[in-house]
C-alpha cells in the first residue's frame, strides 16, 4: 500500500495536496504538527476499543545503526542512510527477519528501499502528494510510485535489476527498464543505487546476499566490479571493462553492451570503415568504444586530459566525448556519449535494450 503524507498548513492546501494524490493513495497521514491554527490545539491518543491503533516507531536521522536486531520490536523504523549499502542492509534485515513491521531508510541513498518495500514483505510505504511537498528526504510522489515503478505490483517474487554507480541522478534507466516490464508485463522492477569505488567490497556481498537478477554498471565502477564477479564473456573480457552484470544460478556473469550501443549510434551518422576518430577518455566506456570502432575498421586516436591541446592537430571525421566534460568541438564532429547529447541517447537506448535482452533471454 501506499501512504501519502499530507503536510498542508492549511484546510484549502491540505485538500489539494489530498485531491493530486487521491489516484493514487491508499493510506493518508495527517501530518498535524505543520498545521496553522489560531487556537491551542490538543490532540489526544485513544484506545484501541475506541477504534484506533498505534505503534511505536524510531526514527535516528544521523546513521543506520549496525544493531539492527535491537530494533525489532519497533512497529516502524527509519533511520537515515550514508550509502547504498546501509539501505541494503536495512532492507536484507527486514527480508530474513520480518521485522520492523515497516522498514525504510531515509535520504536520496535509501529512496530505493522505498519502492522495495512490498518485495520485502513491508505492508506500505510512504510517499509526497507531489513535487515540492516532501515530508522527508529521498521520498517519492505516489504517482512516481505507481506510474514508473507499478509499486501495487511488486512483492517477494518479483525480480529486482538495478544500477550502480556514482553519479546515478541523471540517469534515465529507470524509465526505460521498467517502460520495458511495463510493455512486455514482466514481474521485475529497476532501480538507482549510488555506489561509490570504494564502497564496492561492503555492497556486492549485501547484493549478493539480497538476491539481484542483474545490474546495470556505470562509471565509476566498470572496471572497478571486475574481480567481484564469478566470469566474463568474451567481449567484456577483450574490452576489460563491464556495464551488465547477469545472475545465473547464484553466478554473477559480466557482458559490456557499449559496444552495441556505440556502434549502434555510430553507423546512425556514417559508416565508420577506414574513418578517423579521436576518442577522449580514458575509463570503461571509452575502452568498450575503441573495442567496437576498431573491430569495424575505423583509425582511432585515443586522448586524455594531459594530451587533449594535440586534438586539433589532425582532421577527424568525429570526436568521441567518452568523459563528464564539455569538449570544444564543432557540434557536426562531436559524438558525446552523455545522455544529453543526441549520440549518447542513442547509445544508451541501444545498450539498454541489449541488457534487457541478456536480463531475459
Amino acid at each position: 500500500m501506499i501512504c501519502v503524507v499530507i503536510t498542508g498548513s492549511s484546510k484549502e492546501e491540505a485538500q489539494k495536496q489530498i485531491d493530486h494524490a487521491l489516484p493514487y493513495a491508499d493510506l493518508f497521514e495527517f501530518r498535524g504538527d505543520v498545521v496553522e491554527v489560531p487556537l491551542p490545539t490538543l490532540v489526544t491518543v485513544g484506545e484501541e476499543t475506541y477504534g484506533f491503533a498505534s505503534f511505536t516507531a524510531c526514527h535516528n536521522f544521523e546513521k543506520t545503526p549496525h544493531n539492527l536486531g535491537d530494533f525489532n520490536s519497533y512497529g516502524k523504523v527509519a533511520f537515515n542512510a550514508k550509502s547504498s549499502s546501509d539501505a541494503l542492509r536495512l532492507l536484507l534485515h527486514r527480508k530474513k527477519t520480518g521485522a520492523p513491521k515497516i522498514a525504510l531508510s531515509m535520504g536520496e541513498e535509501g529512496q530505493f528501499t522505498r519502492i522495495l518495500a512490498p518485495v520485502v514483505g513491508v505492508p506500505w510505504t510512504y510517499a509526497a502528494p507531489y513535487k515540492g511537498a516532501e515530508n522527508a528526504p529521498g521520498q517519492l510522489t505516489a504517482q512516481e510510485l505507481v506510474e514508473v515503478y507499478r509499486y501495487r505490483s511488486l512483492s517477494p517474487s518479483t525480480r529486482v535489476f538495478g544500477l550502480i554507480g556514482d553519479p546515478v541522478e541523471q540517469s534515465i534507466g529507470h524509465l526505460t527498464h521498467n517502460g520495458y516490464y511495463r510493455e512486455e508485463n514482466l514481474d521485475a522492477v529497476y532501480i538507482k543505487m549510488r555506489v561509490a569505488k570504494e564502497e564496492l567490497s561492503e555492497f556486492i556481498p549485501l547484493a549478493k546476499e539480497f538476491g539481484f537478477a542483474g545490474l546495470s554498471v556505470t562509471m565509476p565502477l566498470k572496471e572497478a566490479v571486475i574481480p567481484f564477479l564469478d566470469e566474463l564473456d568474451v567481449e567484456a573480457e577483450k574490452i576489460g571493462a563491464v556495464n551488465t552484470i547477469v545472475v545465473k544460478e547464484g553466478r554473477w556473469l559480466g557482458f559490456n553492451t557499449d559496444c552495441i550501443g556505440a556502434l549502434h549510434a555510430a553507423k546512425k551518422r556514417m559508416s565508420i570503415r577506414e574513418k578517423n576518430l579521436a576518442i577522449v577518455g580514458a575509463g570503461g566506456a571509452a575502452k568498450a568504444l575503441i573495442h567496437a570502432f576498431k573491430s569495424e575498421g575505423a583509425r582511432i586516436d585515443l586522448f586524455v586530459r594531459g594530451t587533449l591541446q594535440n586534438l586539433d592537430k589532425k582532421n577527424y571525421d568525429a570526436v568521441v566525448n567518452c568523459t563528464p566534460c564539455t569538449l570544444s568541438v564543432s557540434e557536426e564532429k562531436l559524438w558525446d556519449i552523455r545522455i544529453g547529447a543526441p549520440f549518447g541517447l542513442d547509445m544508451f537506448h541501444a545498450q539498454a535494450r541489449a541488457q534487457h535482452e541478456l536480463w531475459f533471454r
